[in-house]
């Protein structure tokens, strides 16, 4: 393994650690029954910044709704 390693693997991770997502619907089997304005995911996004719309350069971020909200993304589970 080279010397600088983790510095590369930093590197390329750094951009991904920016953003958060969590589906609405976390039971299993997932039946996609909460959702917000017809969006399956939710997508925190810091302070100031716009969501992105691809990842990695080629999958769709469509479906997602976004918030810069902590409270609203890390809200306490629902237990049914």
């Amino acid at each position: 393994m080279p010397k600088d390693f983790g510095k590369q693997i930093t590197h390329w991770f750094y951009p991904y650690l920016y953003f958060f997502d969590i589906a609405f619907d976390n039971r299993y089997p997932q039946t996609f029954e909460y959702k917000c304005s017809e969006n399956e995911k939710l997508f925190l996004v810091p302070v100031g910044e716009e969501a992105p719309k691809i990842f990695q350069n080629h999958l769709s971020l469509e479906g997602y709704q976004t918030t810069h909200s902590l409270a609203d993304f890390y809200q306490p589970p629902v237990f049914k």
